[in-house]
């Protein structure tokens, strides 16, 4: 009972999958002479100016089309609120006004058999020319791609698309990383020196040396180019920041859900695509399993084929699960690496977080910080913050002119070097099954308006992130990005990817989240969820001893307490 208890307050705790701010409502007039469309957006890191973007598009697109007696046009109504979170919504959403949602996450399995979904097949599945509302004509001169040619990920379509019908697809996708403020690498040359060059510990004396190739080896990938390519490398990185006065870390103490989100980030990166995809497919072979400990302290590694029954052993014996805590402990356990006030206050949130990054720069009473651990939408999530700044520093402060990136993981060691593996989070979109049926057609292509490439590439412009799906963007297309936009997209460019979803029959049944799995049972008895809150209130806790209470933690009878009864 104290397991489950635990576990289920873990569970209620984490609902931060994509980023949270207060909730706010469309304030629009309702336009009488119009039909209304109502879409609802989540309230996060996205916002919803996107979503107004697509929408005068499309009202311009259908201005004189009626679509009832005594009506001409459409008014596309946008409602964003915080609490359109599908499982928020579950009881709710049959009844809701909402016609359309993009939401921050979908029980899909628990939606679909509720019957609250539309089948929404025919947008997925026809030419984004086939238009719904003029009796099904082909425009020729608009986009012949279907939705479904553009899922980024293999594993999408037998999720959502099981025995071909739809209804839902992935909205935003987001990974959840360490953000960096790029100028400032440069002025304090904490970015790596390629060979031959920088000073005697390998950082660059200055911008005009080249860059190391980063962590995937690669020197014509410069997304990642100068970063640390290693643990070691990284730690020394953060050693000559304190060095130099600078804190190099800043996070949210209020939400360590994000640390959570971000070991596992990490855990996937080391594993890979096809190992980081076993949890979500309930199965599969791993060749990073530990069997012990060396001399040195090192994992033993063997391998292991994982089955339903199984899978809990991805809990307890993966390597990424002893080294994502490993990562982490030696940033806490060196209390120079952050600002314990802020990011051990539970009154310290992620919003404060962004700002302090962003601001330490310019106020004197701050302290210069280098990095953020956060979700990929953070820079969208603050543009208040960016405003700010720049009516009071000027230009240069403006988030157009202010260069921050994502950093690509750091690898365990020299031998791990290589392409990096992203861990996308998504959310999805869908239309409430209870919409008129009249309103269907108008329903239907406005979900394909908003997946063409123009729409796509026009919500990573405003967000600077990207959406999951396939879309090329063009030199002078990213220029309209931000320099931390540009680095989202190359970094997942070329990335391989794990998607946080599965066609498995038992994922879909039980809909597990691997973020929320990081409980581990001490020799005491006692339990802890949050590594870092653990390494912080013990110095002389170990990432070994954290990872060995797993085993004490999930085993057979807790994992078929939470994932069980098994397919096969």
């Amino acid at each position: 009972m104290k397991k489950i208890c635990f576990l289920l307050a873990m569970i209620l705790s984490i609902t931060f999958f994509g980023a949270c701010r207060p909730g706010t409502s469309g304030g629009e007039a309702l336009d009488t002479n119009k039909t209304q469309l109502y879409v609802g957006t989540y309230d996060g890191g996205y916002g919803d100016a996107w979503l107004y973007a697509a929408k005068e598009r499309f009202e311009e697109k259908y201005a004189d089309v009626s679509f009832e007696k005594g009506k001409t046009g459409v008014q596309v109504y946008i409602t964003k609120d915080i609490n359109y979170r599908a499982n928020s919504m579950l009881e709710t959403f049959a009844d809701s006004r909402e016609e359309i949602m993009f939401s921050e996450s979908l029980d899909y399995e628990e939606y679909q058999t509720r019957g609250l979904l539309l089948d929404i097949t025919e947008a997925v599945t026809k030419p984004l020319n086939y238009d719904f509302i003029r009796d099904g004509q082909t425009m020729e001169d608009e986009e012949s791609a279907t939705i479904e040619s553009k899922f980024n990920s293999e594993k999408i379509a037998p999720y959502y698309g099981e025995e071909g019908t739809y209804y839902a697809i992935p909205f935003w996708t987001a990974n959840y990383a360490i953000m960096y403020d790029v100028d400032l690498f440069y002025d304090e040359c904490f970015f790596f020196a390629a060979d031959g060059y920088g000073d005697s510990e390998g950082f660059i004396r200055g911008p005009e040396d080249p860059l190391s190739p980063g962590p995937d080896g690669d020197p014509a990938t410069t997304y990642d180019n100068g970063t640390p390519a290693t643990f070691e490398e990284f730690f020394k990185m953060c050693n000559k920041m304190v060095r130099q006065n600078i804190v190099p870390f800043i996070w949210s103490g209020a939400i360590h859900e994000y640390l959570l989100c971000f070991m596992e980030a990490l855990m996937m990166d080391y594993l890979g695509a096809a190992e980081g995809q076993v949890f979500y497919d309930f199965g599969g072979h791993l060749d990073h399993q530990v069997s012990g400990f060396d001399a040195n302290g090192d994992p033993i590694l063997y391998s292991e084929d994982l089955t339903p029954a199984t899978t809990y052993k991805y809990l307890t014996k993966s390597a990424g699960r002893y080294y994502a805590p490993e990562f982490l402990h030696d940033i806490i356990a060196n209390k120079n690496y952050y600002d314990e006030n802020r990011c051990f206050s539970t009154a310290y949130d992620h919003l404060a977080a962004q700002r302090y990054f962003i601001l330490s720069k310019f106020e004197s009473s701050m302290r210069t910080t280098a990095m953020l651990i956060d979700g990929s939408w953070w820079q969208n999530e603050c543009d208040s913050t960016f405003t700010e700044m720049e009516s009071r520093y000027g230009q240069a402060a403006s988030k157009e002119n202010r260069r921050f990136a994502i950093m690509a993981m750091p690898k365990v060691d020299e031998t791990e070097i290589g392409k990096p593996t992203v861990h996308s989070v998504e959310g999805a979109c869908y239309i409430n099954a209870n919409i008129a049926e009249w309103k269907i057609p108008l329903a239907l292509e406005f979900l394909q308006f908003v997946h063409t490439r123009e729409s796509l590439v026009e919500f990573s412009q405003i967000t600077n992130t990207v959406r999951p799906y396939t879309y090329e963007m063009s030199e002078e297309e990213l220029s309209e990005m931000t320099y931390y936009g540009r680095s989202v997209y190359e970094l997942r460019k070329n990335a391989d990817t794990v998607v946080s979803y599965s066609p498995s029959p038992d994922f879909r049944r039980t809909n597990i989240y691997l973020g929320k799995y990081w409980i581990s049972e001490f020799t005491d008895g006692s339990t802890q969820g949050y590594p870092s809150r653990a390494f912080y209130a013990d110095a002389n806790l170990t990432a070994r001893a954290y990872f060995e209470g797993f085993t004490a933690y999930y085993d057979t009878a807790m994992w078929t307490d939470m994932a069980g009864p098994f397919t096969n």
